[in-house]
């Protein structure tokens, strides 16, 4: 069950588009607001693709209950979750990361980077990103004392366009949009009896309401990015002071 969509980026998008037209912003920062606009829309984009082939899969299931595009600051605790999957037996995070090029994974020096005009060029790990993410959500949850409610299993992965060309093999947590269902589907086949034991339990502890009513919380501490983000981001909050 779908409890929360994508945010509509829209007036964000909007209103950096209007900075690019103000004339007391000078040249070298109008290509900043269009490299940070540029990132915003292709994000986006990317987010509510994934979003699609997630809810084909999950938009009425009484299995799951899915947040898109969520985003807590809590107690000094920030975190921004493109994908959360809470099922009866596991909570999964998805982080959507948009790559314009072929995607390449170092399996010696453990290093991802991308295809670019100059060559290969290193970025950061998504998986590691993903994973902090994760670690974060735990910490937020104690917090507000909703950890306890839901599965003790957390996973998470990072999806990417199905159009992205990977060069060679690469790491298990890194799963094409369209192609996500196949890994889920491989890992409830294989799965060994120990632990299908302990899925079973977890199963029964935590009811559909319950993991529900946590989505439904969480839906509630949303806070949304507004322009005054990238504003601040852009240091040119002095605009509107």
């Amino acid at each position: 069950m779908v409890i929360k969509e994508v945010d509509d980026k829209t007036p964000i998008i909007n209103e950096l588009k209007k900075l690019l037209k103000n004339p007391k912003i000078y040249p070298k920062k109008k290509d900043q607001i269009k490299f940070e606009l540029y990132k915003l829309q292709q994000g986006w984009k990317n987010e509510k693709e994934a979003a699609y082939y997630i809810n084909t899969y999950y938009k009425d299931s009484e299995k799951v209950a899915v947040l898109h595009d969520i985003r807590l600051d809590i107690n000094g605790i920030t975190v921004q979750i493109d994908h959360l999957l809470i099922f009866r037996t596991e909570v999964i995070v998805f982080e959507s990361k948009y790559f314009s090029s072929s995607l390449y994974y170092d399996w010696k020096n453990k290093a991802f980077s991308i295809k670019t005009a100059k060559g290969f060029v290193g970025i950061q790990d998504p998986i590691k990103q993903a994973e902090r993410q994760t670690i974060n959500l735990q910490r937020i949850l104690k917090d507000i004392k909703l950890y306890d409610m839901l599965p003790s299993e957390y996973k998470f992965y990072v999806l990417v366009s199905p159009s992205v060309n990977f060069k060679g093999r690469m790491p298990k947590g890194i799963l094409k949009a369209d192609k996500f269902i196949d890994q889920f589907r491989y890992e409830d086949e294989n799965i060994g009896f120990m632990e299908g034991v302990t899925r079973l339990t977890r199963f029964i502890k935590h009811g559909f309401g319950k993991i529900v009513f946590v989505a439904e919380q969480l839906k509630e501490l949303h806070q949304p990015l507004d322009v005054s983000f990238y504003l601040k981001k852009l240091k040119l909050d002095w605009l509107y002071s």
